[in-house]
């Protein structure tokens, strides 16, 4: 089944409604359904999921916000980014022209990231001549 995604427009609305009419139903589930079946909603399931996040973001559930969930994501994304730039730049100053391979393992394997880098920054500007020509081994 497709992933449908709806408007912020429609999940507020709909999580008022459940709100609004929980009580002309034997069960919150029970208005959740008939909510999800009145707005065209793929399932009820759907609809407890948006009003436990509403209740989590006004603080009545404990739980990570709307907000956070962004911020979490965001971060991770950011962290995923560093670590390639970190994998490329170690690989950057392995390969470096006019530097010796190390014996056995990379020689910035025993290092920490902000080492690595500065390796493969020193490595790199070492392959650029003084205008800015790239010297290439011969």
């Amino acid at each position: 089944m497709a992933k449908t995604h709806y408007s912020a427009e429609t999940r507020a609305k709909a999580v008022r409604l459940v709100r609004e009419h929980a009580g002309d139903y034997p069960s919150e589930y029970a208005a959740m359904t008939a909510v999800a079946q009145r707005l065209g909603i793929g399932s009820a399931e759907t609809l407890r999921k948006w009003v436990r996040q509403a209740e989590t973001d006004e603080g009545r559930r404990p739980g990570l916000t709307t907000a956070e969930a962004a911020e979490v994501r965001a971060l991770r994304r950011k962290v995923s980014e560093l670590e390639r730039t970190i994998t490329i730049l170690t690989e950057a100053t392995r390969l470096s022209p006019g530097r010796p391979p190390a014996a056995g393992a990379a020689a910035s394997d025993a290092l920490g990231p902000a080492q690595s880098c500065q390796m493969a920054l020193t490595g790199m500007a070492r392959s650029f001549g003084p205008n800015g020509s790239v010297a290439l081994p011969v």
